[in-house]
């Protein structure tokens, strides 16, 4: 299993010449462009993230851990869709991956809209970390949720199922809450304990049930 590096990918706007600051449409299309991570479905308007988000990330504002899905991941229709997708180079659960990192700021690997990524929520996440509101945090683990499933949706025709979405969402809502703050490469020592240190990378695979990446041991 592929490290779901979406933490790293704050580090790449001190690099880029701009990151993608317009509203996200969430993975979804016009007319209907904003995806809503609890029905699976695209609508019409905004999703109200109150204060605790739509997105099953669990309130993880500090800690990440599974959210209450254990082993989400694992069943017929997650494999199925992860059987037919390729993306980047990658394939199965590492696309997926790849996809919510490169959904962090829209800055995809395969040609898709930059418009599709999380700009603006990763943009509000880099203005508060690390003392950033659980409000903060959520929207933008939710916002890659919709992102990364939209894109799964346009590539393989499904989706993953909504519990195993959601644990991608919490590892970026961890990631975010914890280590946007520190990491400006995700491979880099430092940003791989903060991840294990913090239950990001543990409470994914938790979350998930698919192959631990051995980050951890």
């Amino acid at each position: 299993m592929k490290l779901l590096y979406s933490a790293g990918a704050f580090g790449l706007c001190a690099f880029l010449v701009a990151c993608n600051s317009g509203p996200p449409l969430q993975g979804c299309r016009i007319p209907t462009p904003y995806f809503n991570p609890q029905s699976g479905l695209c609508q019409s308007q905004p999703i109200d993230n109150g204060t605790g988000g739509t997105g099953g990330t669990g309130g993880t504002g500090g800690t990440g851990g599974s959210g209450g899905n254990v082993g989400a991941c694992i069943n017929m229709d997650d494999s199925d869709t992860y059987d037919a997708l390729t993306y980047g180079g990658e394939s199965g659960s590492d696309a997926a991956s790849a996809i919510a990192s490169d959904c962090v700021f829209g800055t995809f690997d395969d040609g898709f809209d930059p418009m599709l990524g999380c700009g603006g929520e990763a943009g509000a996440v880099l203005g508060c970390a690390p003392n950033c509101p659980d409000a903060t945090i959520n929207a933008l683990g939710d916002c890659v949720v919709g992102c990364m499933q939209g894109i799964i949706a346009d590539i393989t025709d499904t989706m993953l199922t909504e519990d195993c979405g959601a644990c991608y969402g919490e590892s970026v809502a961890c990631s975010a809450a914890n280590c946007a703050a520190f990491c400006s490469n995700p491979n880099a020592p430092g940003c791989i304990t903060c991840r294990c240190d913090n239950n990001c990378t543990p409470g994914f695979d938790e979350c998930s049930g698919l192959p631990p990446s051995g980050d951890c041991d």
